[in-house]
C-alpha cells in the first residue's frame, strides 16, 4: 500500500484553510478513534460481502442502500469499476534551455508529484467516469464542485486514464440522505478543458503549505479536528485563553468559542504531557544531584548535612498508658481539603489478561 501523501487530497481543505496545519503535521500521525475505525469497515462493506456481515444492522442497511443506489445501477456493460484507486497528481511544467554552442533549443519537462491518495469508487465506461467518495460521518463536508479532495481525485482520474473526458462525481453522505440532490450536495461534472486550472489550484495550496509560517495559522473546530493541534502555538494561546475564561467567567453566559468538552480535552493532554517532562525531570535530576554529592559540590550548589527526624510511635504510647481510642477522638479534628486532580490507575495489560480468564 502506498505511503500517504503529506499533502493527501484527504487533507488538501484543511491545509487550504490553515497552510499552517501542514507545518505542524509533518511526521505525525493521529491516533485511531473509534468513529475511524467504524468509517473504514464500513468503507470495506461496501466492496466486501464478508465485511457487511460484521457490521450492525442499521451500517448495514446504509450500505445496501448505497451499493442500490449509486452503484448497481451504473454498472453497465464495458464499465470498469475501481474500488480504492490510488490516485496521483502531478504538475508538468515544460522548460525551454538554450544548450551552449548550439543555435537550437531542447524542451525539458520537470514533474512534480503534488498529492496522491486513494478514491473510494471510480467507475470507467468510456470517455466517461463516475467518481463516488463516501463519507459515513456526522460531519457535513463541502459539495463536491469546490470540495479541494474530490478536485484532486478528479485531476487523478483524468491523468490515468487519458480517454476520460468527462467525470461525474458525488459525495456520498448517508446522514444526510434527504438533502443529496439539494443546495449543490448532489452530482458534479469535471471536464478535461479545466484540467490545467484544477492543477493550477492544488499547486497554489501545496506552495503556501511549503512555505506557511504561524501567521497562516486559522484555528477552527474543522480545521483542527484531525490536526496535530497540541503541538501548535496559536491553538495552545487559543486554549489557553478559552480555559483561563472558563475559569473566571460563567460558562452559561461567557462568549466563549471553544466548546467546554474541548478545552477538559485539552487540559488533560497536556496535564499527562506535563507528567511525563515531571518524571524525565526528576530522573536527571537525581543524576545530576549524584554527581554534585560525590563531588563534595559546584558553583551553585553545597553538600548540607543529612535531615535528622524523629518518628514517635503514638500507638505504643497508647498500649502503654492504657489510652481508649474514644479518649483520642476528643481531641481530634477532622477537615476536608478541596477538590484535587489524580490520574486514573490503570491495570496493567497482564493483570487485565488474568481476570477476563478468570470469569
Amino acid at each position: 500500500m502506498p505511503k500517504h501523501h503529506p499533502k493527501s487530497p484527504s487533507k488538501l481543505e484543511r491545509i487550504s484553510s490553515c497552510p499552517w496545519s501542514f507545518q505542524v503535521c509533518k511526521g505525525w500521525q493521529s491516533d485511531d478513534s473509534s468513529d475511524s475505525s467504524r468509517g473504514d469497515l464500513m468503507h470495506l462493506a461496501v466492496r466486501d460481502d464478508s465485511a457487511l456481515e460484521k457490521i450492525p444492522e442499521a451500517d448495514r442497511e446504509t450500505i445496501l442502500q448505497l451499493r442500490e443506489t449509486f452503484i448497481t445501477p451504473n454498472l453497465v456493460p464495458g464499465s470498469v469499476r475501481y474500488d480504492e484507486l490510488f490516485l496521483e497528481v502531478n504538475d508538468s511544467k515544460k522548460h525551454r534551455f538554450t544548450d551552449i554552442g548550439e543555435d537550437g533549443k531542447e524542451i525539458v519537462e520537470e514533474t512534480t508529484l503534488l498529492t496522491s491518495g486513494t478514491a473510494d469508487f471510480v467507475l470507467i465506461c468510456g470517455e466517461n467516469a463516475l467518481l463516488l467518495d463516501w463519507k459515513f460521518g456526522s460531519r457535513e463536508v463541502s459539495p463536491a464542485q469546490e470540495n479541494t479532495q474530490t478536485i484532486g481525485y478528479a485531476v487523478g482520474i483524468f491523468q490515468k486514464f487519458s480517454q476520460v473526458n468527462t467525470i461525474y462525481a458525488r459525495i456520498v453522505q448517508p446522514v444526510f440522505w434527504n438533502d443529496l440532490d439539494t443546495d449543490g450536495k448532489g452530482e458534479t461534472v469535471f471536464k478535461r478543458d479545466s484540467l490545467p486550472d484544477m492543477i493550477a489550484e492544488i499547486a497554489g495550496i501545496a506552495d503556501r503549505a511549503e512555505l506557511a509560517d504561524e501567521s497562516s495559522a486559522n484555528c477552527t473546530e474543522d480545521n483542527c479536528r484531525y490536526c496535530n493541534k497540541n503541538n501548535c502555538r496559536i491553538y495552545q494561546n487559543k486554549m489557553t485563553e478559552a480555559i483561563r475564561l472558563y475559569g473566571l467567567c460563567d460558562s452559561d453566559t461567557a462568549e466563549i468559542s471553544i466548546p467546554k468538552e474541548e478545552a477538559v480535552a485539552y487540559s488533560d493532554a497536556m496535564l499527562v504531557r506535563a507528567g511525563i517532562i515531571k518524571s524525565m525531570v526528576a530522573e536527571r535530576e537525581a543524576i545530576f544531584k549524584k554527581m554534585i554529592l560525590e563531588s563534595g559540590g559546584s558553583e551553585h550548589y553545597r553538600i548540607q548535612s543529612g535531615r535528622v527526624t524523629k518518628k514517635t510511635d503514638w500507638s505504643a504510647i497508647c498500649r502503654e498508658y492504657q489510652v481508649a481510642p474514644e479518649d483520642i477522638v476528643k481531641f481530634t479534628t477532622e477537615t476536608t481539603g478541596d477538590p484535587y486532580v489524580i490520574a486514573r490507575m490503570r491495570k496493567p495489560k497482564k493483570e487485565s489478561k488474568q481476570l477476563e480468564n478468570n470469569k
